[in-house]
Formats: structure tokens, C-alpha cells, sequence
């Protein structure tokens, strides 16, 4: 099969780009495969962080046949030349913000009258996980050319089928990252490399409202009355750092708390991973979370909150625990059953025989399915 996919890739930092690079390098194993990516998303100064682009010492890239700036029709067209000079069955659109709204209309809405191959939308969460002016707005006029859909989560699944009815939704799946370099590095090793010791729980990635992290501190601190035990955040703060400090304060967990806030290196994911016991993911809202396969990469388990399509990638009791969302108790039960647990249950088994289903192959062979 011949399929353009259209998405991020370096130098573009984040799970949206990683996901598009190791789904790119999957399908072109069987497939001839065009990639087209982006030289621009928007204006940098409506960007959160500090920067839209990755500096890692070992980036995840592919090779690239066109680029988007989703600013500049002119280069829609020419990415669309670069469609119709390939002659696709499929073409596969990464879908994960209304920020592409306009320009990936245009592609699917082209790609369909001129019939260069099928629009497939890839939804990583069909509406943005927070408010954006006109987001749902965008989001329906974007996705309404597509001709197939393929989605991370069930709740994703209904919401399309309710807006798209007639339109096929596949439900799919997020592979685990085992993109991420794995050189063995021990938990002590880890610990001292990040100056920690004993218990300690990872909280991993942009730092952002829908995310919880409040909530994690509110249950880490009933936790931490209970046993001896840190939690550190790794990653950059998409919101104001100081509302948080206020929070651990409030809390009494200055000593308990460790901060790490800058977007974390490909080459250093390893070291936090490896240092802690369980990574914790107390959304608010998600279709799936690449964070969750990064810790199941590197043999973690996850203790998450039940939001959207979380527990579909968690077994409860197996590969970790899952809470009700914005509940700091339920959360701060659910990490002190697994400290409980840990030497009895064979986490590590568990998430290997896990990972063995959510392969990059598997997922490729979904994307390539007929109809």
C-alpha cells in the first residue's frame, strides 16, 4: 500500500511528534510511505513553553517529503502536489489539535474531489483537552472530510460515531515507546544520578491543568503521612510553576517534592524512569496517554486515574492501579495498595506480556486494513 502520513516529526518536541516518527518508521517496513510534516503550527508567541523544538542529544527523526506551515495556504498546495506526484491509497492525517483545523480541511477535502487517496483522521483526542476558542467549532469543520477514522480510546470511538454517523471509527491503540534509549542503567544508580533515595513516585511530562498534578499533590501528601516517600515532576510548566509551590507548601511536602521543570531529553528519560517505583498519571481528561507507554517501555508500573481511555491501557492490579479521576483519596489509596503490593505482584511480567500486544507492527497493520 502506498500511504502519505501527515504529522509531526523532528524537530518538533513532544509524544505527537514521537508517535508520527515511530508510526512512520513502522509502516514503511511493508509500505511505501511519504512523510509530510511542519515548518510551522502557529505564531511561537501563542507557544506555553519555552520552545516548540527538540534538543536531545539523540532526536527521533524521519525523512521528510514535504512540509505544512499551517499559517500559509501556499504550501497546502504544494504539499498536495507532493500527494498527487505520490499517488497514495491513504492518506493518513495526525489528528490531535484545531491548530491544523484549516489546513488539514483543505487536504482532506482536496485529497477526496481529486481523488488522491482515501482521508483517514488519527485522532489522539478528537476535542482538545482544554478550552481553546472555537476548538470544537474547528475540530467538526476539520474532521468532517475524513472518510475513516482511527481513534486511541472508546469514549473517542462514540464521540465521532455521534458526530460522524456513517463515517467508519476504528478503535486502535497507543503503542508503547520503546523508541526511547534503554542503556540498563540500576534504580540506585538512577537515585544517586538525580540525588534521591528510598520510595519515590514520577510524575512525567508538560506540566499542564488537565493533567492533575494538583490532585497528585494532595494525595501525595495523605500518602506521605503514611509511609516514607518522594515525588518528583519532571517536565516543563505550561502553567504558572508558582500556584503549584504554593500548593506543596500548603501541604508541608517542601522536603518531599522535587522539581525538575524543563522539557526532559530523550538520553535522560531512562534515568527518571529507572529512579522511581511507579509512574503516576492522575488526569483529568485523556484519550490515551503516551507518558503511560514510556513507563511501560521501561517495565513501570502506572497508577492513573480512570479519565477517558486510561484504563483501557492499565490492568488493574497488574500493570498498576486506577483511581476515579480528581479524587485525591481514591489516588492516595491506590498508590499506597500498590506500595503494599509491589513484592507480590509481578509488575514487570505483567507489563511485558502487556507490551507484547501494543506493538508499532500491530498498530501499522490496523492502519493499513482495507475499507
Amino acid at each position: 500500500m502506498r500511504i502519505v502520513l501527515v504529522g509531526l516529526t523532528h524537530p518538533y518536541r513532544g509524544g505527537i511528534s514521537h508517535f508520527t516518527t515511530a508510526l512512520h518508521h513502522s509502516l514503511s517496513r511493508n509500505h511505501d510511505v511519504c512523510l509530510i510534516s511542519f515548518s510551522r503550527l502557529y505564531p511561537g508567541f501563542l507557544f506555553p513553553g519555552k520552545t516548540q523544538f527538540d534538543f536531545s542529544g539523540t532526536p527521533f527523526g524521519a525523512e521528510v517529503s514535504g512540509t505544512l506551515d499551517a499559517l500559509n495556504p501556499l504550501t497546502w498546495i504544494s504539499a498536495l502536489k507532493t500527494i498527487g506526484n505520490f499517488r497514495p491509497d491513504r492518506v493518513v492525517l495526525v489528528w490531535w489539535s484545531p491548530v491544523s483545523a484549516f489546513c488539514y480541511f483543505f487536504l482532506a477535502r482536496s485529497c477526496r474531489r481529486l481523488n488522491l487517496g482515501e482521508p483517514a483522521f488519527y485522532c489522539h483526542n478528537v476535542y482538545p483537552h482544554e478550552d481553546l476558542p472555537g476548538g470544537k467549532i474547528l475540530t467538526r469543520f476539520a474532521l468532517r472530510s475524513a472518510s475513516r477514522f482511527l481513534t486511541h480510546s472508546e469514549s473517542d470511538k462514540r464521540t465521532l460515531q455521534e458526530l460522524f454517523p456513517g463515517v467508519p471509527v476504528v478503535k486502535a491503540f497507543h503503542p508503547v515507546y520503546d523508541v526511547f534509549p534503554k542503556t540498563g542503567i540500576g534504580q540506585e544508580e538512577a537515585r544517586q544520578k538525580l540525588s534521591l533515595n528510598g520510595h519515590t513516585l514520577l510524575f512525567f511530562g508538560y506540566v499542564r491543568k488537565y493533567k492533575g498534578l494538583d490532585c497528585l499533590i494532595r494525595a501525595f501528601s495523605r500518602v506521605s503521612r503514611r509511609m516514607d516517600c518522594q515525588l518528583v515532576v519532571a517536565g516543563e510548566f505550561y502553567e504558572p510553576r508558582e500556584m503549584y509551590e504554593r500548593l506543596i507548601e500548603e501541604e508541608g511536602l517542601r522536603d518531599r517534592v522535587v522539581v525538575h521543570d524543563r522539557y526532559i531529553p530523550n538520553e535522560e528519560a531512562e534515568t527518571y524512569f529507572a529512579a522511581a517505583d511507579a509512574l503516576v498519571a492522575p488526569y483529568r481528561e485523556a484519550s490515551q496517554s503516551g507518558i503511560v507507554q514510556m513507563a511501560y517501555h521501561f517495565d513501570k508500573p502506572v497508577i492513573a486515574s480512570d479519565a477517558g481511555g486510561l484504563p483501557e491501557a492499565i490492568e488493574d492490579g497488574h500493570t498498576g492501579y486506577v483511581a476515579p479521576a480528581n479524587d485525591p483519596d481514591s489516588l492516595a489509596d491506590a498508590i499506597l495498595e500498590f506500595y503494599k503490593n509491589r513484592e507480590t505482584v509481578p509488575f514487570e511480567d505483567n507489563i511485558n506480556k502487556f507490551k507484547k500486544r501494543r506493538s508499532w507492527e500491530e498498530l501499522a497493520k490496523i492502519i493499513a486494513e482495507p475499507g
